[in-house]
């Protein structure tokens, strides 16, 4: 029963770190840029001197209360100010990723030009003398791979040159090289595309079939069930964990607030470097300036992506929410329809062998009559 109480507090209590770290450092700024130029108390006149006169009657114990109070306004203050910012460095640094990402995909794909037409000439050469669905299949893949080629080819040139620096994600650069393949569970799209694939194949092996057996196989996502998702996590993912899993909740409420500590000290770390660089060594506030800067690019860019991370979690988990559900139960439904349709094939196919073997047995017959 303690032990239930102490992990209902602790959410509470992390998130009383982030105000309070930030409002010490900040509170440390603000005492080193104006300490000197506060008088002794002697000296004071005016508000100063009423502070300290409210200083000494309250007491030791009465102006750690205060102070307290103090910082921990401050940092909550603090916080309002630079989370839109820390938000704002969070997407940048995920479009950065993005766009280093989309360039050693253009690289690659310039790079196997030659490569990919090869294989897709060869497939096409091997499945020549086949007529089957799957082979038909496969031979319209292998030939959007050598239109793909041809496409990269006029618009990079025949030579393409794989050290080309950067290649702008245009649309015309897109339909040349094609978009590059989907991080998993990158976003609620992605993720109800996976789970409708995931279902449906498994269906398909439970029932001891293959892609092969089928013409084809409806794999796309579905844009109602990713809204519905959607709106299920809502603004805070995590508080749809914490109905799903109580243990991967705590875990991930530990991370969070030991991250949203590091982004809150990152802002007055880097102001505390630019003073201390300013007046007092440069070398010194320039490390812990630096320090700041690399706390807040670092966490900012993970926090930007805590909703990717904790949707991979509960695939990986197999935590569902209702719409997860829905999208496993349409990748069953869709492995269901492809079936009924392989059924109806193999019935014609059938019905049309049996027709077949008939005639050829009348032919026979006839022949033999005639013979006789």
């Amino acid at each position: 029963m303690l032990t239930a109480f102490v992990d209902g507090l602790m959410p509470g209590i992390r998130s009383l770190r982030p105000p309070v770290f930030a409002g010490i450092l900040w509170a440390l700024v603000v005492w080193l840029v104006i300490a000197d130029e506060l008088p002794p108390p002697k000296d004071a006149t005016g508000w100063i001197a009423q502070v300290y006169a409210v200083m000494g009657w309250i007491g030791t114990a009465g102006l750690a209360v205060v102070v307290g109070v103090a910082v921990f306004l401050i940092g909550v203050a603090a916080l309002a100010l630079t989370d839109p910012l820390a938000t704002l460095v969070g997407r940048l640094g995920r479009e950065f990723t993005a766009v280093v990402q989309w360039q050693r995909y253009a690289r690659a794909r310039r790079r196997d030009f030659g490569r990919v037409r090869a294989e897709a000439l060869g497939t096409i050469e091997s499945l020549k003398d086949q007529n089957t669905a799957a082979a038909e299949r496969r031979r319209a893949s292998a030939q959007a791979e050598i239109s793909q080629v041809e496409e990269g080819e006029r618009y990079f040139g025949r030579r393409a040159n794989p050290r080309r620096l950067y290649t702008p994600r245009t649309k015309k650069a897109r339909h040349a090289l094609g978009e590059p393949p989907l991080v998993p569970f990158e976003s609620e799209s992605s993720v109800i595309t996976e789970l409708i694939t995931d279902a449906l194949f498994d269906a398909m092996h439970a029932d001891g079939k293959s892609p092969d057996d089928f013409s084809y196989i409806d794999e796309s996502g579905d844009t109602s069930i990713a809204e519905r998702l959607n709106k299920e996590l809502g603004s805070d993912p995590l508080e749809v964990v914490r109905g799903l899993d109580e243990g991967l909740y705590s875990d991930l409420d530990r991370e969070r607030g030991e991250r949203l500590v590091r982004l809150a000290v990152s802002f007055p770390l880097i102001a505390l470097g630019l003073y201390v660089a300013i007046t007092i060594t440069p070398w010194l506030g320039i490390v812990v300036a630096a320090a700041g800067v690399v706390l807040l690019v670092r966490y900012s860019t993970v926090q930007s992506g805590e909703r990717d991370r904790i949707l991979n979690l509960l695939v990986l988990n197999s935590k569902f929410t209702a719409a997860m559900k829905a999208a496993s139960r349409e990748g069953q439904l869709r492995y269901f329809s492809a079936r009924r349709e392989y059924d109806r094939r193999e019935k014609r196919r059938a019905k049309e062998e049996e027709e077949q073997r008939a005639e050829a047995a009348a032919k026979r017959a006839r022949q033999a009559m005639e013979a006789s």
